[in-house]
């Protein structure tokens, strides 16, 4: 199964560019490829809107010692679509005929547990790439990282198309309603796989959190 992290957002409420931004020290681009790396066989795709931002990603992903032959860019066909449906669809469209499906996660994730990751994909295959397959609780959808078959890409062109409203959210329902998504109990993994990092305050939150709980384990 192929892999991808979405990077295109704007990142505004964490001052823009947030694949560049530090946690504890290194960038979130570098955090989340390193992790997918453990499980999933490069090239890692990273979706963006726009030339400039694969230029910056790759010049940091260099600077760190990754390879160029371990990533690679898919730009977005809808980049003026705002969320990350585009980007998605575009992952999904990039993929060659044998390919039927992809894991997504998103660039402000770097936690997520490679464990979870391998849970997914078995998932998947016993499923059969019939669903999409995502986690949610009672009272909301965690759509990263989650198994994207590559049959989606039809419905979402549509989707883009015709729909009036373009979020994910609306687009989960309607695969709900055809029974196309499966639904993994977010209690059933750690807390971590689904955290983002969405702004300066909860980065400076984490960072905090995260050094606390080092020394807890280190007592």
């Amino acid at each position: 199964m192929r892999c991808a992290i979405l990077a295109g957002g704007e990142g505004r409420r964490i001052g823009g560019n947030k694949p560049l931004k530090l946690f504890k020290g290194f960038p979130l681009i570098y955090l989340c490829l390193s992790r997918l790396l453990e499980v999933f066989s490069p090239p890692i795709l990273i979706s963006v809107k726009k030339k400039d931002q694969a230029e910056k990603i790759a010049k940091t992903l260099k600077k760190w010692g990754i390879r160029e032959e371990l990533f690679s860019f898919v730009f977005d066909e809808f980049p003026e679509v705002w969320g990350p449906v585009s980007g998605i669809f575009s992952v999904l469209k990039s993929l060659n005929e044998s390919e039927k499906a992809v894991l997504i996660t998103a660039v402000d994730q770097p936690l997520i547990n490679p464990d979870y990751l391998r849970y997914l994909i078995s998932l998947q295959n016993i499923f059969c790439n019939a669903f999409l397959i995502v986690a949610r609780d009672e009272s909301k959808i965690y759509p990263f990282p989650g198994v994207y078959p590559s049959w989606l890409k039809s419905l979402m062109l549509d989707f883009i198309k015709f729909s009036v409203k373009k979020s994910l959210f609306r687009l989960f329902m309607d695969l709900k309603k055809i029974g196309s998504i499966f639904f993994v109990k977010k209690t059933e993994a750690n807390e971590e796989n689904f955290v983002n990092i969405n702004t300066e305050r909860r980065l400076k939150e984490l960072e905090t959190c995260f050094s606390q709980r080092l020394r807890i384990q280190n007592m």
